[in-house]
């Protein structure tokens, strides 16, 4: 794997000309990301992140689990464990913990995305309603 700063890139590669039409500096600024990730913004020195959600299915004791992703202030997205959400309909409290993340996010912290990830029943399917009279 190679890892490039690409916007401070260009004043410390050097690149023989005749491997390139165009400067280096031309070459790479179409490399860097244009404008702040989208997400909210997690404020300086917030220690954790809490979540209240439901989630309503057929199978009451089953469970998703939460993922949230969040990128530092390079980018670099972390995927931070929520734990587990039964499928109960009612709400529940969800915590991770950002300063127990091991080499985690360090400077400003973006929220991008959840992700939530669920089971699908592995048997044959069961009807659901029972059939409308004819």
């Amino acid at each position: 794997m190679l890892a490039l700063d690409s916007e401070g890139a260009a004043g410390t590669l050097l690149m023989r000309p005749d491997l390139a039409d165009v400067p280096v500096r031309t070459a790479l600024s179409g490399l860097a990301p244009k404008g702040a990730a989208a997400g909210v913004r997690i404020p300086a020195g917030t220690a954790r992140l809490a979540l209240t959600a439901s989630l309503r299915g057929a199978d009451a004791t089953a469970t998703a689990d939460v993922t949230a992703t969040v990128e530092d202030a390079h980018g670099t997205p972390y995927p931070l464990m929520f734990g587990e959400l039964p499928q109960d309909g009612r709400p529940h409290d969800l915590v991770t913990d950002l300063a127990a993340v091991a080499g985690g996010p360090a400077g400003p912290l973006t929220l991008t995305g959840f992700h939530l990830d669920l089971p699908q029943p592995a048997g044959p399917p069961r009807r659901s309603r029972s059939p409308s009279p004819r």
